[in-house]
């Protein structure tokens, strides 16, 4: 989680902690909150043990606290009912100047938790300084206004045109941020219907954080009521009544005249006589007798001994019921030790540990343990009831947010609050220029919609693969407002958005679950909601929406087909008559043309609702800082880690050079590098020690650069890229069409082989007598030898 004003991003583990710390994130009087660190414990006989708490809060005066979050169900079990250990942990903490502080979830109030999470994000939104005067004008005159009137209000006072008046909700909310404005909101009410007062108007205090442990233990609260409780007393009532009410329940109603008291043995004529009267068996009547004894006779009146009738009388449970009592059990200790965050102390890692607890609970109050399948039932239909919260009781409020925007749950209320994006191949086949027989290929297409209105924001298409870059570039274009290619399509309702959301909501796929846009949307404070459970329907509004639009591709020439009964003999790919710009600017206004329409049972267009939500200040599109908005122009590209050497810096095969690299190349270090993909003549390099960014150049081929007409035109990515395609074509052709090094090698040795050879040996025919000299030798030429061997023939 972003926490604006303290510029931190804290991870938390459960819904109760991320309450927490969006009123941490508000409160004036904190500084800094940072993750707890573990502390060593000594037991009285001497045992260790490591105790983490959950959060450290460094305040405004220099004091540190230690914060401990839990539900305020589980303080008797978990807090009072171990006290001494709890006491040492706390004197732990207390002498190295960190008292230890409880907060339960009864502390939190939610209407300053809703109030937290609406306009902490705008702490940092520049405000318009008219607006301020008018604001602080209205509010002393009027004392306190709701914030729907208020902005009409601003809107009516003069010098507020509509270019000032677009500031005025970040200028509203960051006030409010910043406590120059109270925001009073009634239970139930969303923060855009509360009301604005000045501070001198309201007496407020900054509520305190917690309460200190060694008070909680020296004063407990008032127990918490349980529900569980009382919900097992009326099932016990309702179920003796039940029984009470059915002819066996008369029969022992009977017996109960005749014996209560379990003192008198069964034995004997007694026995006889209760079995003939009242004609309930042997075995019953002895079971009767153990209920008296359960329930304490005698001294005891019927209605004591009824709740315990029904459970002794029981011979078996069938196949697929299961005891109340039993039934109470498994949902307790579900609740209690399964549907529990991580790191929760005793929580129940599986079904396995759960269904022993169980076990061990059900051995204590004398009941017949469930069996394993029954546990992961009652689980399931825990889950069925309400996945989010279960999700959310489970594995925290990540997990349950995921599982919300797959399910489509989320609830949005104010435009920008959720965006979802997603990417989907074009179901057309286009070329990249109709002007030459190339290569056939699908675009791709990345959609953003506001979750609130269904509007589509951008719909871009891509004639390659789609990665970080691609995403980056329409997240870009939303951030800053550029609406480049509505205009070049020829539309004119171009999507009311501009600025940060709250939230943006996206699958797992590896061109969004990747370092770069994870680095980006954090490091602007902007919320990811992951798709992490890929379904058939999974995506909701962004799945449909694209749905709608790529249909409108099956009525262009080269259109896919679903299935090859609707192919037939159709070849989508030879069919293919449109090029890639074409394409681009159909969509641009087949997605203007889906925002003039309503949604499923409105009657007001998905971009007249955004308009009409917008003028009721109901936004949570933020305005980027100054040092935001830089970040977007320079740092909003992916980003790649090179080392620098001698030469400079390789990316995309050329090398980068600037004056600053060459203190960074003595010693090899490695530095971040990003580059704009519409230019890549030059490249921002962040200096690893003082962050400054240094601009490096790029030598590009003179072949490439007398290629372009104006030298000074941006070179983009793609370009380059057909560029160093082409040369390496180039040189594989020249490469196949000149001698091969084996080749010349051949070549070169065989000549050199032919020239170092040695004459051929003469020879010598010697005499067969024993006798060997030299005068007995003849020599004999080569040629001599053919003619002798002719004349034999």
């Amino acid at each position: 989680m972003y926490l604006y004003r303290c510029n931190s991003q804290i991870h938390y583990e459960s819904n109760i902690e991320c309450q927490l710390l969006s009123l941490l994130d508000a409160h004036p009087d904190v500084v800094k909150v940072e993750r707890s660190e573990s502390i060593t414990v000594f037991s009285p006989t001497g045992q260790i043990s490591q105790y983490t708490a959950d959060f450290r809060v460094t305040l405004s005066d220099g004091r540190i606290l230690t914060i401990e979050v839990k539900p305020a169900e589980l303080l008797n079990s978990e807090i009072l009912d171990c006290a001494s250990e709890w006491q040492r942990r706390s004197d732990v903490l207390r002498e190295l100047g960190m008292p230890l502080h409880l907060v339960l979830d009864t502390y939190l109030n939610p209407q300053q938790t809703r109030i937290a999470e609406a306009v902490m994000p705008y702490h940092g939104s520049p405000a318009d300084p008219t607006i301020q005067r008018a604001i602080i004008k209205l509010l002393k005159q009027r004392v306190s206004v709701p914030m729907h009137i208020l902005r009409d209000l601003v809107r009516a006072e003069p010098g507020i045109n509509s270019a000032v008046f677009s500031l005025m909700d970040d200028t509203l909310r960051g006030m409010i941020a910043r406590q120059e404005l109270i925001l009073d909101l009634a239970a139930g009410q969303q923060p855009y219907q509360g009301t604005v007062l000045l501070p001198s108007h309201h007496h407020h205090q900054p509520p305190p954080i917690g309460r200190l442990l060694t008070g909680i233990l020296a004063e407990p609260p008032d127990p918490v009521s349980t529900p569980a409780l009382t919900e097992k007393v009326t099932s016990l009532l309702a179920e003796a009544q039940r029984f009470l009410n059915t002819p066996a329940g008369q029969q022992y109603r009977q017996l109960w005249e005749m014996y209560n008291n379990p003192n008198v043995p069964l034995t004997g004529p007694l026995l006889e006589n209760i079995c003939k009267v009242i004609g309930v068996s042997r075995r019953n009547a002895f079971r009767y007798r153990k209920a008296l004894i359960a329930a304490g006779a005698p001294g005891i009146t019927f209605q004591d001994l009824l709740p315990h009738l029904p459970a002794a009388l029981r011979t078996h449970a069938p196949t697929r019921n299961v005891h109340p009592d039993v039934a109470r059990i498994i949902e307790e200790q579900a609740m209690a030790h399964y549907f529990r965050p991580v790191g929760y102390s005793g929580r129940a890692a599986t079904v396995a540990t759960l269904y022993r607890r169980i076990q061990q609970v059900c051995a204590k109050e004398g009941l017949t343990a469930p069996a394993h399948t029954t546990v992961k039932r009652h689980l399931d239909r825990i889950r069925q009831a309400n996945p989010i919260r279960a999700a959310r009781a489970r594995e925290g409020d990540d997990v349950a947010h995921q599982l919300a925007g797959r399910m489509g749950h989320l609830e949005t209320s104010e435009y920008g609050q959720l965006w979802a994006i997603d990417c989907t191949p074009a179901d057309v086949f286009v070329h990249a220029d109709r002007h030459a027989d190339n290569h056939r290929f699908r675009p791709r297409i990345v959609t953003v919609i506001d979750v609130a209105t269904g509007q589509v924001l951008r719909s871009t298409s891509f004639p390659h693969g789609v990665g970080a870059s691609e995403i980056l570039s329409v997240l870009q274009s939303l951030f800053i407002g550029r609406t480049t290619e509505f205009h070049e399509a020829g539309a004119r309702s171009i999507p009311q958005a501009q600025g940060l959301p709250g939230a943006i909501r996206m699958d797992s796929g590896s061109e969004f679950a990747n370092q770069q846009v994870t680095r980006v949307l954090g490091d602007l404070g902007i919320q990811i909601v992951r798709r992490n459970r890929g379904t058939r329907h999974h995506g909701g509004d962004e799945e449909r929406t694209i749905g709608s639009l790529v249909r409108t591709h099956h009525t262009l020439p080269g259109t896919t087909m679903s299935n090859i009964a609707s192919r037939a003999r159709y070849d989508a790919k030879k069919n293919a008559t449109i090029d890639f710009a074409a394409l681009a600017r159909f969509h641009t206004l087949v997605t203007e043309h889906h925002n003039l329409l309503p949604r499923p049972l409105e009657l007001a267009s998905r971009h007249d609702r955004a308009a009409a939500l917008i003028a009721q200040g109901r936004c949570a599109l933020r305005t980027p800082t100054p040092s935001q908005l830089e970040y977007i122009q320079t740092r909003l590209f992916v980003e790649h880690r090179r080392r620098v050497a001698r030469d400079g810096v390789s990316l995309h095969g050329l090398k980068y050079r600037a004056d600053a690299l060459a203190e960074l190349a003595v010693t090899r270090e490695q530095v971040i590098v990003s580059h704009d993909p519409g230019d890549i003549r030059t490249v921002d390099i962040i200096h690893p020690a003082t962050g400054v960014i240094i601009r490096a150049t790029a030598r590009l081929p003179q072949s490439f650069i007398d290629a372009f007409p104006d030298p000074s035109a941006p070179v983009p990515l793609a370009v380059w890229d057909a560029y160093r395609k082409q040369a390496i074509h180039f040189r594989e052709a020249i490469h196949q069409s000149l001698p091969g090094l084996q080749q010349l090698q051949s070549d070169v040795f065989t000549q050199a082989s032919r020239k170092q050879r040695k004459p051929r040996r003469e020879l010598r025919v010697q005499d067969t007598g024993k006798e060997k000299s030299a005068k007995n030798a003849i020599t004999l030429e080569p040629a001599a030898i053919e003619l002798e061997l002719e004349r034999d023939a």
